[in-house]
C-alpha cells in the first residue's frame, strides 16, 4: 500500500442531538459540514511524492458506498466556525488536508494531518460506527483506497487538535443552505 491514512480525531457528526457544529460560510450562505474528519497521510512509498486527487465515500448501507461532497474551505470569502448557537459562532483557523496535500511534497515517511469538511447527498443517514473508503492518487499515477472506521463524537470541539479560535461572530443573519460541488 503506498498511503497510510488514519483517522486521528474520530468523526464529529451534528445532527439534532448535538449541540456544536461546524459552519462554513460563505458570503452571504452558511452550510453545516455534516461529516468533520481530522486525517493523518503517510506516504509509505520509497520516493517523494505529490497527491493530485482525493475522494470520499461513506457506507450508506452495507457494501454500497455513496460518494461525499467536500466543503470548499478556501478563499478570501469563505470562514469556518463552530457554533452550537449562531449567534455566538467562534470562528476558527484550522489545518486544512486538501490544501496540505495538494501544496506540499510528501517525502517518503512524511505524514501529513488536517481537516476534512464533508457534506452527504439527502437521504443518507451516518451510523454510529460509519466506514469511509478515502481515495487518493499521485502525479506519478499511483493510487490507493483505504477504508477507515470512525465512531460518532458528540464531544465539544474545544480539544481538537489543530484548531485556534479566533472570536466570536453573530451568523443569525446568514441563510442556511445545502452545500453541492
Amino acid at each position: 500500500m503506498p498511503f497510510r491514512i488514519t483517522a486521528d480525531v474520530r468523526l464529529l457528526a451534528p445532527d439534532s442531538a448535538h449541540m456544536t457544529s461546524f459552519v462554513v460560510r460563505f458570503k452571504d450562505s452558511l452550510y453545516f459540514a455534516r461529516a468533520v474528519l481530522y486525517l493523518s497521510v503517510t506516504n509509505l512509498q520509497s520516493v517523494p511524492c505529490r497527491i493530485d486527487s482525493v475522494g470520499f465515500e461513506i457506507e450508506s448501507s452495507p457494501e454500497k458506498w455513496t460518494r461525499l461532497f467536500r466543503i470548499d474551505t478556501v478563499g478570501p470569502d469563505v470562514g469556518v466556525y463552530v457554533a452550537g448557537d449562531l449567534r455566538k459562532a467562534r470562528q476558527i483557523a484550522y489545518d486544512d488536508l486538501l490544501l496540505s496535500l495538494l501544496n506540499h511534497a510528501l517525502n517518503s515517511r512524511d505524514t501529513i494531518e488536517g481537516w476534512v469538511f464533508l457534506d452527504y447527498p439527502d437521504g443518507i443517514s451516518i451510523p454510529n460506527d460509519p466506514r469511509f473508503n478515502i481515495r487518493l492518487s499521485d502525479k506519478a499515477g499511483v493510487s490507493a483506497e483505504q477504508v477507515v472506521r470512525t465512531v460518532k463524537r458528540p464531544d465539544l470541539v474545544d480539544s481538537f487538535a489543530g484548531i485556534e479560535y479566533l472570536g466570536l461572530h453573530d451568523l443569525s443573519s446568514f441563510k442556511v443552505g445545502r452545500y453541492r460541488d
